[in-house]
């Protein structure tokens, strides 16, 4: 795969989306915005790209940004939600801070007092008790990932 070039990017844009009940539209609109940006850099990809959010109304940033990562090696990609009731001097500290922290996490939430950063751990898988002959609805997905899990249920679990 292509590996990053150099250089940062620091997108601001999705902190313009602070409202507290987005619309589908406004959710969608700021991911077509941030696919935007990652179309315009794909020639030269950067080493590190931070997309800022706060409130929900910017809900897809960091889902995009973790989905970015995955697409592009050697890129550092992040999303830092601040809370939306910080001042713009204290988001400034706040992503100054996140940028020189050497930090990788793709996502964070940082507010007056904390920093949140999910993370996942191995743990083992819930045993399954599947219902032979049971009926089971797959929604979306019927020529891809969804047709091989509805054949793979009638296989294994004789699903309807």
């Amino acid at each position: 795969g292509q590996h990053a070039a150099g250089g940062t990017v620091v997108d601001l844009r999705p902190l313009g989306r602070t409202t507290s009940a987005p619309s589908a539209r406004a959710l969608s609109e700021g991911a077509v915005t941030l696919l935007q940006l990652a179309r315009s850099l794909a020639p030269v990809r950067p080493a590190y790209v931070l997309a800022a959010h706060a409130g929900p109304g910017s809900a897809a940033t960091a889902g995009f940004m973790k989905a970015l990562a995955q697409e592009w090696e050697g890129t550092v990609s992040r999303a830092i939600e601040l809370d939306p009731q910080l001042g713009a001097a204290e988001m400034a500290e706040r992503l100054a801070a996140e940028l020189l922290s050497g930090d990788a996490s793709p996502e964070v939430r940082v507010g007056r007092t904390d920093r949140l950063a999910p993370s996942l751990e191995k743990v083992a898988a819930a045993p399954s008790a599947p219902v032979m002959g049971a009926t089971v609805v797959v929604t979306g997905g019927s020529r891809g990932i969804g047709a091989r899990l509805a054949r793979g249920l009638a296989r294994a679990w004789k699903a309807k």
